[in-house]
């Protein structure tokens, strides 16, 4: 039996490879998973995968029932040289694709947090010859 911290990385990562990112400049995107040694060919793009998981916290007295939350980072790294409109676009496909819940081994994995703030583009940025559009996916689930 997996721990649940290993159901919630790969419920998150089976997604992830799910991802299905169209666009004629950029029909393949390689992954640059945590612990990984990718290393990125000059002007094709990839994505460069991060993740926080909080303290879970018991909020049912005699329970053994936590809730734990945490965020999936999947930064969308594009060769610069683009109009804006093509970086944004790349960021609402992947915002897109991470909505609604995960399901594995009996876990429910809710893609938002404890607010209801679901997946979200923050600004991109340059970092050396790419541009960065980092999309933050927040998640939650009681187990």
């Amino acid at each position: 039996m997996a721990s649940i911290n290993l159901d919630i990385w790969l419920a998150l990562k089976t997604r992830v490879d799910a991802l299905a990112i169209t666009s004629a400049l950029w029909p393949v995107w390689p992954i640059a998973w945590p612990g990984s040694d990718y290393s990125p060919v000059s002007g094709k793009p990839f994505l460069a995968i991060g993740k926080v998981t909080a303290q879970p916290v018991r909020r049912v007295i005699n329970q053994n029932i936590s809730d734990r939350t945490g965020m999936l980072m999947v930064s969308a790294v594009m060769p610069l040289g683009q109009d804006a409109a093509v970086y944004e676009d790349v960021a609402g496909k992947i915002v897109d694709q991470f909505q609604g819940c995960i399901y594995r081994n009996g876990l429910t994995l809710r893609l938002m947090s404890a607010s209801g703030v679901t997946a979200y583009p923050t600004d991109g940025y340059r970092d050396g010859g790419w541009w960065r559009v980092p999309v933050t996916i927040p998640w939650r689930t009681w187990v």
